[in-house]
Formats: C-alpha cells, structure tokens, sequence
C-alpha cells in the first residue's frame, strides 16, 4: 500500500528529534537551564554539577552576537556587552518588555585595543541558530575579560562573580591615571551620591558605581590612595586620585552594582521585611500612594480613606517583583481614633508562605477563612497569609 506523504513527514520528523537528542546527549554533560543573551539566538550552557547557581561568565563572540561585540555575558537579568570602543549594560524586566541599556564610551582611547578572555571556566557554550553551518559550539567560557593597552599603559578588566560586575583599571608605573575618561549615554547626567558612589538613572532604577577603591601593592603592603570621581564640565568622568608612588602600579576598583526603588507618588513606609528560602525578599507596611506598583495583585486599587497595607515579593537579583498589592478596607470605623491599615511585620515559613501582622481600622477590610469577620471597633488587629505567588491564603 502506498504510504501516505503525512505519515511519513511524521516519521521523518521523529527520526530527525532522534538524532538531535543524541548528538545533545553525546557533548553535554551537565545541561543547566537556558538563559537567553542578547543576541536573537538559542542558548545552552554547560556547567559543572555542583554549580549552585547560574554563573557570570564571559563568552567570546564568534558569530553569535552583533559584529562589534567582542564578548559578552549574561546574569541576575543583565547582558554585559563589551566592544573595542566602548560597554553597553543593559538591564531588562521579567514582568514586562520594559529595559533600560546605558553605554559606556571611552574617551580619546586606543581605537584598538586588544580584548582577552581571563580565567578560563570549566563551562562550555554552544549557540544553535538555524542551519548547522550557523552553529556556534564549544564555545570557552571565562571568569574576565582585559582591555590591553586602552589607555597607554593603562587596562582595564572586567570579572564577574555571583550576580556582581567588577571593573578594574590597571594602571601601570609612570603612566597617568588622569587619560581615564568616560561617557555615558542612554542615561540622565550623572551624579555624585553622598556616599561617593556615581548614580547613572534607568527607567528600572539606578544603575550605580560605588565610590572607587584605589592602591597600590608595595613589597607585600598594600597601599590605598584617597579618590573620587571627578565629574567635568564636558560631561565625561575620571577620577581625581590624592598623592602616590608613581614608581609603583596602581589599580583603580570601583564595583558595579543596580539598585531599585519600590513605591509611589505619594508616602510610603515599610515596616517589616524577611528573605524566604529562595532568597526572594518579602516586604510590607503601610502606603498613601495610589499609584503604588501592583503585580499579581489582590487588590491593585488604594482604597478612599486613610492608608492601606502593601505587601510585595522582591527577587534581589533581577529586581523584579514576584507580586505587589494592595490590602485595606475604605470605611473607617464610627469614632475611630485612626482608619489606617497597617502592616507591622512579616514572616515567612519553609514552602514561602507569607505571614503579616498589623491592625485596621476599617470596618470593611476584606477577610477570607476569617475567625472574626467584622472588626468589633477602633483599632483591631489583623493577619493574613499569602502563597509565593501573592495569592491570598
């Protein structure tokens, strides 16, 4: 009987997933969960097994990534990408198809300097785009990469370790630390925190350099030097350095770093916060802010009167929230002293199971399994328990 041309696209199919399977099985040995970079492409990675968590590497690019990227790397929901002239960080949300990149250019350096890979990792990359040809596999991976020579006698490396981005310039005896000149784009002017640290604002949140380390290592001692960024009138920063040996090398070490903001237009306090076994952080109190963020939410709306509880879960790597909400009633209870809701502390138990305590004084605030559905008048106290993914327990 003659087969029929659907039968055997099926079969052809199968035989095709069979060979794909194989050829995987036979050059991966520990497969963790793909992580997408930049680049429209699939991504698998190979990791040691005791890998408790997915590493900062970096990847050289070898067709993978846009022509002028040298390297690049993915963690905590950032991509690192470094090219000859110039750093692009990007930052992106899970929640939504928001990000936010900022580009670093260095000023008035070597238009060609020469990038390595630094601390070969066990890990092995592949990147399977389209047809075979196109494959980019077993790929090394690194813990740096070094800018030689971007300034004349001055390097700059790059490394990365659990979720944080470390830079390095190295500069070497009689050379000047004041040729050291940045630009950023993709970003407000930036500004000087009170803490030294060099504030750069996102749509997402800040992205920050603490305030430079700078030493020298002088016959076993190391040596630091006083310093701070300097910001010119041109718009580019360096860093103004105190007094030191210029017959000795110099490292200058300031640490990358996201920070975000959580809240409204309006007051918002946070009167208790806990880390569950994922890390995650948990936080609550109290808010006026009717535009505070919801994700997942309860009850995503302020209600009329006085203020209401939020309750949000925070993953502090990525800075995205897990869920965010609103929980308070709007009809203040006859003669009560305060009609505010308000959460006073939180906790949490081993499956990440949320525990808020606070009072209300609101005699419609809202109650599920309750053993006392309606509040007995002024201020009662209240408590609630939440699922990992914000639902209300």
């Amino acid at each position: 009987m003659k087969e029929r041309p659907l039968i055997r696209r099926y079969l052809l199919g199968l035989v095709a997933l069979l060979f794909a399977f194989l050829l995987w099985l036979s050059n991966t040995s520990a497969p963790v969960e793909p992580t997408p970079v930049s680049a429209p492409v699939a991504y698998a990675a190979e990791t040691e097994p005791s890998t408790p968590s997915p590493p900062f590497f970096f990847i050289e690019n070898r067709g993978q990534a846009p022509d002028a990227v040298r390297f690049h790397a993915e963690a905590a929901g950032h991509t690192v990408l470094l090219q000859r002239d110039a750093v692009i960080l990007r930052r992106s949300s899970l929640s939504d198809s928001q990000g936010a990149e900022i580009t670093m250019h260095f000023v008035d350096a070597s238009p060609v300097p020469t990038l390595e890979g630094i601390a070969p990792q066990p890990g092995r990359v592949h990147f399977y785009r389209g047809d075979a040809p196109n494959w980019q596999t077993d790929l090394p991976t690194f813990g740096g990469v070094r800018y030689r020579d971007l300034y004349p006698g001055i390097d700059l490396e790059y490394q990365g370790a659990n979720g944080t981005f470390k830079s390095a310039f190295l500069v070497a005896p009689g050379s000047d630390p004041d040729q050291i000149r940045l630009r950023y784009t993709g970003t407000d002017a930036p500004s000087l925190r009170a803490d030294g640290a060099l504030v750069l604002a996102t749509p997402l949140g800040e992205l920050v350099e603490a305030a430079p380390v700078v030493y020298q290592d002088m016959e076993g001692t190391r040596v630091f030097v006083d310093a701070r960024y300097d910001l010119h009138s041109d718009g580019t920063v360096g860093y103004a350095l105190g007094a030191y040996d210029a017959t000795h090398p110099l490292v200058v070490d300031p640490e990358i770093t996201f920070e975000a903001t959580v809240g409204g237009s309006g007051p918002d306090l946070a009167h208790g916060i806990t880390i569950a076994p994922d890390g995650t952080f948990i936080v609550t109190g109290e808010t006026l802010s009717n535009d505070f963020p919801t994700v997942n939410a309860f009850d995503d709306a302020l209600a009329a009167n006085g203020a209401d509880i939020f309750v949000f879960r925070l993953d502090p790597e990525t800075g995205d929230l897990i869920y965010a909400t609103f929980l308070g009633g709007a009809t203040p209870v006859p003669n009560a002293d305060d009609a505010r809701d308000v959460a006073t502390d939180v906790a949490v138990d081993t499956d990440g199971n949320a525990y808020i305590i606070g009072q209300t004084g609101t005699s419609d605030f809202p109650t599920l399994n309750p053993i006392q559905a309606a509040n007995a008048g002024g201020q009662d106290i209240i408590f609630a328990q939440f699922a990992p993914d914000g639902t209300l327990l």
